[in-house]
């Protein structure tokens, strides 16, 4: 398999100069190969298209050509795992951090932190991105001063359908509900009757994973460092969605943690979700009902784990600030250090 890492090459005190791209081996576990795919400025998060030909990249900027906005890179994937640069286009706000494609149609989806806003991308039959078809901005902000002090989208996620997509505002402690209208041309819309969900005052939505076969969403939120489990098909709210459950990340408080990745283990029968601060991977059992029972926060293997992927047995976490990419051998809640590389100001991981 292969797998990239998008890292800041300028942001955050990064020495990265690109996308990186590596080999792994299924049976063994083992990275080898990993070197430079692509030059590429601050490629923070990385999407793969649903035909496996094309990879996309935030550029997480706040200016680009001149203008007040990041940018968004399309590449063509080359038989060796290389990278080819097809073109760049504006995201339509300012500090992209995370873009996803539409299971079902020709778009991307980019949130774009800074400016609190989501942009549509249209993606052309060559690869190539056109310029933002529709930006929503949102609106407000909510009880911690340093952190939210206007909206904040941090992720677009669609659902196990691809029909419908939800928004992680961690600006406004929200997370907006949408779908796609396929008659105006497929561009992003709010859902007639808006109907947001509200999460504790302080908790800061950042992603959101869905259960395979459960109406459920499970949603970490960085700043209270805990994830909600949400019913998506509530019977008596005015929200599109109904809290369940409010689990923390870590075994006791810790200042200065924020929580950041999450994972569904490839069975469903765990969770995952990355700690920075604590530098730790909490594991979590999903019950039958689909609730969450706290298991253990294990060792992630070095500084401000960003970002982690799962394939297989493996556990693979990169690591922003001590510039290495961990695996582990994972059954369940057992974790096995099996072996890490170096990898500058890696902050995600994609196996494709």
């Amino acid at each position: 398999m292969i797998g990239y890492l998008g890292a800041y090459t300028e942001r955050c005190g990064g020495r990265a100069k690109g996308i990186y791209s590596f080999s792994f081996d299924l049976e063994t576990g083992t990275v080898t190969h990993l070197r430079i795919a692509v030059e590429s400025v601050n490629p923070e998060y990385l999407a793969i298209s649903p035909t496996g030909k094309f990879i996309y990249a935030t550029n997480e900027t706040d200016e680009w050509q001149g203008q007040r906005t990041g940018a968004v890179s399309a590449f063509a994937v080359d038989v060796d795992g290389n990278l080819s640069f097809i073109n760049q286009v504006s995201s339509g706000g300012r500090g992209p951090c995370h873009i996803v494609c539409a299971p079902h149609f020709p778009y991307v989806v980019v949130s774009n932190y800074i400016d609190g806003s989501i942009s549509v991308l249209p993606i052309n039959a060559d690869g190539s991105l056109s310029a933002p078809v529709q930006t929503i901005c949102f609106h407000g902000k909510s009880v911690n001063v340093e952190r939210q002090d206007a909206p904040h989208a941090h992720c677009f996620a669609f659902d196990n359908t691809g029909e419908k997509g939800f928004a992680c505002d961690l600006g406004t402690d929200s997370v907006h509900s949408f779908h796609f209208d396929v008659h105006r041309r497929l561009k992003l819309l709010r859902l007639k009757e808006r109907k947001d969900f509200a999460s504790n005052p302080g908790s800061g939505p950042r992603h959101m994973v869905f259960h395979p076969s459960k109406f459920l969403a499970y949603v970490v939120n960085e700043l209270n460092s805990t994830v909600d489990v949400l019913d998506l098909l509530p019977k008596e709210t005015k929200s599109f969605a109904r809290k369940l459950q409010t689990v923390a990340t870590l075994p006791k408080p810790f200042i200065g943690n924020t929580a950041s990745a999450i994972k569904l283990g490839m069975d469903a029968r765990f969770l995952y979700v990355s700690n920075r601060g604590y530098d730790s991977i909490a594991v979590f059992n999903i019950q039958d009902n689909g609730l969450l029972e706290y298991v253990e926060a294990f060792p992630s293997g070095g500084r401000m784990p960003r970002d982690f992927a799962l394939v297989g047995d493996f556990l693979l976490v990169c690591h922003q600030d001590s510039d290495n990419l961990v695996v582990f051998r994972v059954n369940g809640a057992n974790a096995e250090k099996i072996g890490e590389y170096k990898a500058l100001s890696c902050v995600c991981i994609l196996i494709v």
